[in-house]
């Protein structure tokens, strides 16, 4: 399974970052900036797709999660 990027608190409240160094600022910001922009998955749907494809008797052997996992995979 290849999941993308769901609606979770992992890059929310939930996190706990060490002090950054100054010179890591302008990489951090760029990854923060980008991220708010990526449109999430839904959990509900992923779980729902998860739940099938196990119940199928014949997973796949790649099984990308989210349009952000899909996008990767036809990129490769």
């Amino acid at each position: 399974m290849e999941p993308g990027i769901f609606q979770t608190e992992f890059m929310g409240n939930s996190r706990i970052l060490a002090e950054s160094l100054p010179e890591y600022k302008p990489i951090y910001d760029s990854f923060e900036k980008s991220y708010a922009e990526v449109k999430k998955g839904d959990q509900q749907k992923a779980v729902e797709a998860i739940i099938a494809m196990v119940k199928s008797g014949n997973p796949p052997v790649h099984f990308p999660v989210g349009s952000v996992a899909t996008y990767g995979l036809r990129e490769v």
